[in-house]
């Protein structure tokens, strides 16, 4: 399961962008999996074993949510 996104927000006035962000999500990268696990770790509450972070792994919807959750922190 990979998400790619790329998503801008432009001033409709003057034609200037105001945010962007191009990334994508894999899951079996190290480092999105570190991210994964700080996400679960730190913005989730305990009662997800024994899966935890690896949740977001075979759940669509989790994994979706970990997206959301870092674009979110980006604007």
């Amino acid at each position: 399961m990979t998400i790619g996104l790329r998503l801008k927000l432009v001033d409709l006035r003057d034609g200037q962008l105001i945010w962007a962000i191009e990334h994508i999500w894999d899951p079996t990268d190290k480092t999105t999996e570190r991210r994964i696990k700080n996400y679960f770790q730190l913005q989730l509450r305990a009662g997800y074993a024994p899966l935890n972070e690896q949740l977001a792994t075979v759940s669509s919807l989790s994994f979706i949510k970990f997206v959301t959750y870092e674009v979110a922190g980006t604007i």
